[in-house]
């Protein structure tokens, strides 16, 4: 079996990714919470198949809901999803001190 070189340039993103992850494990939560929220917000409207889904999905669950009421719960789950970037990194990367606070 060949042996993996990750020093190739297809691996930068991967890369750049990792470096953001361990990044954003110094800031201070208040800052990840607020850096996580804005990344949601940015991909709500670049996502537009998952935005969909998460519609559909939000709707079936709650059939009682407006439009607009799922249409806001799909937009906090997006935040959400930003927030739980920061939290994977501080769980892969973080310090064991700062998880158990």
């Amino acid at each position: 079996m060949k042996k993996q070189n990750f020093y190739q340039p297809k691996f930068i993103p991967t890369w750049l990714l990792i470096g953001f992850m361990k990044l954003g494990t110094k800031l201070p939560f208040s800052a990840q919470v607020f850096l996580g929220t804005g990344i949601g917000r940015l991909l709500y409207p670049l996502l537009s198949r998952f935005r969909k889904i998460a519609f559909i999905n939000i709707a079936r669950c709650f059939p009682d809901k407006s439009s607009i009421e799922v249409e806001s719960l799909v937009k906090q789950n997006f935040e959400a999803i930003g927030i739980s970037l920061f939290e994977t990194a501080n769980a892969y990367f973080g310090k064991s001190e700062k998880i158990q606070k």
